[in-house]
């Protein structure tokens, strides 16, 4: 009995069993090589498992019919997340934040003196990233007390040692008052799951942190946060006039800019209304400052 004959005849439990530790780009080329595993790799309790595997047990959707689609779907967002998909403190609430829906999401900040953001990638592979922040300023408020910075954790959930390196907005940029220029912040490389005995899997998350309430914050625009794998630069995106970074092999490229090592502006491209409301605030942000 040949090899490939051997693998066919197994029960479809035990398939589905060896294949859950597979990557989903090698599924999708084994289903290409048998009938068998044709099958197998339309099986939805198969992709259920992977589903949990890379991006946890929460995001298994109450229809076990759609885990294959949940999981394309967060496959999408791995290595990048628009302003829609980041945490924001405050961010439903449109006293202090509005994030606009589209084809290009953006949360524009009016109004805090606590400023809380992060971005949460789930299901990361192995490998060195360079996290970047798009922003824009749209303030004459001086916003160089935000530190980003990002830390990784295992697939056990332990947190991995990473070194809290934080980065400021460049400070000729973030007094300068007004701009309508977009750029990108890139914080220290990270090593994601590189060291001994790693799993297959991460979690790193990007902060964006401003907690002194002696400030009021407004201005800032945040269009994404996402991690660019060392040296995976392809080819220029038309559409924006930018480089752009592919992400992990098999899934959709994100969309980036060329990177030298400091921020980088890009061009005009979004309609934002410049009026700002500097009044005082009432609610969770106000009495934060009042204690």
């Amino acid at each position: 009995m040949s090899e490939e004959d051997s693998f066919s005849s197994l029960p479809v439990e035990l398939s589905v069993h060896i294949l859950k530790y597979l990557h989903c780009t090698d599924v999708a080329q084994l289903a290409r090589s048998s009938t068998h595993f044709a099958l197998v790799c339309k099986d939805k309790y198969l992709w259920r498992l992977l589903l949990e595997r890379r991006f946890g047990v929460a995001s298994v959707p109450e229809d076990g019919d759609k885990c294959r689609e949940e999981f394309e779907i967060l496959s999408r967002n791995a290595l990048c997340k628009p302003a829609n998909l980041l945490g924001i403190i405050w961010g439903d609430n449109s006293t202090y934040w509005h994030i606009s829906n589209g084809r290009r999401p953006v949360a524009r900040l009016h109004n805090v003196w606590w400023f809380d953001v992060t971005a949460t990638f789930k299901g990361v592979l192995k490998g060195f990233y360079t996290p970047i922040v798009k922003v824009r300023l749209q303030s004459s408020r001086e916003m160089s007390g935000i530190a980003f910075w990002a830390q990784v954790q295992g697939e056990d959930g332990e947190m991995h040692p990473t070194p809290k390196i934080e980065t400021a907005l460049p400070q000729d940029v973030c007094t300068y008052g007004k701009t309508t220029r977009w750029f990108q912040l890139p914080l220290p490389t990270l090593d994601v799951g590189t060291w001994r005995d790693a799993g297959d899997y991460h979690t790193v998350t990007v902060f964006m942190i401003d907690h002194d309430c002696s400030r009021l914050k407004s201005g800032l625009l945040i269009e994404y946060v996402k991690l660019v794998k060392a040296g995976e630069i392809v080819q220029s995106d038309e559409e924006d006039g930018e480089e752009q970074y592919e992400g992990e092999a098999g899934e959709r490229s994100d969309e980036g800019d060329d990177l030298d090592g400091s921020w980088t502006t890009d061009s005009d491209d979004d309609e934002v209304d410049d009026d700002e409301d500097d009044s005082d605030l009432e609610g969770p942000n106000k009495a934060i400052v009042n204690e």
